[in-house]
């Protein structure tokens, strides 16, 4: 199956998926984020959710208690499922960390977008990525390295073991210690 149905257009740069459980119910929510929209799928088909039509998106997110609540990433911004701006620029990412939502936004640095005005909490250009662990955010950059963020300090970077090989197109690994979970973290690259 293809989403949409243009060959072009199945460049899919992110899927999204929830599962929501209540007295009676249960329904599961995919959606998938293309170069041309974000696409809704129901069992047996995907629609294309027309307020978002023709955006190239990078990010799906949804609020932990209100998994309705729909933000999705782009190069122009966070928007919401109605297609309204949450925010300006280059959103890579948008996580939930410690009951907030934060984007990485390329160019300018991680925002706290839950307040109706978006603050800057780490400054840094190259900012591509972010995972929320159990206590920390982690911020994942383009050239710049690690960082880490408890929701109340300042951001701290993380020294990096990095194994090469030349020809290999996943670079570097990190597995947390001390904590209840552990993570993989690569990057493309190789010759």
């Amino acid at each position: 199956e293809t989403v949409p149905d243009s060959p072009n257009g199945n460049f899919i740069r992110t899927l999204f998926f929830d599962r929501t459980v209540d007295r009676e119910t249960e329904r599961h929510t995919i959606l998938a984020g293309s170069n041309r929209g974000l696409f809704d799928y129901n069992g047996q088909d995907w629609t294309e959710i027309p307020t978002l039509r023709g955006r190239t998106i990078y990010a799906i997110s949804s609020l932990p208690e209100d998994p309705g609540s729909i933000f999705v990433g782009t190069p122009d911004g966070v928007f919401d499922i109605a297609g309204r701006s949450v925010v300006k620029g280059d959103v890579r990412e948008i996580k939930h960390f410690q009951g907030k939502r934060y984007a990485a936004i390329h160019g300018r640095g991680v925002v706290d977008l839950t307040s109706a005005s978006p603050r800057l909490v780490f400054a840094n250009d190259a900012v591509t990525s972010l995972y929320g662990s159990v206590d920390r955010l982690w911020i994942g950059t383009l050239d710049r390295g690690l960082f880490s963020f408890d929701g109340v300090n300042d951001i701290a970077s993380t020294n990096l073991t990095v194994n090469y090989t030349a020809g290999v197109t996943f670079e570097a690994w990190v597995k947390t210690t001390g904590l209840t979970e552990g993570f993989l973290m690569g990057h493309g690259g190789g010759g």
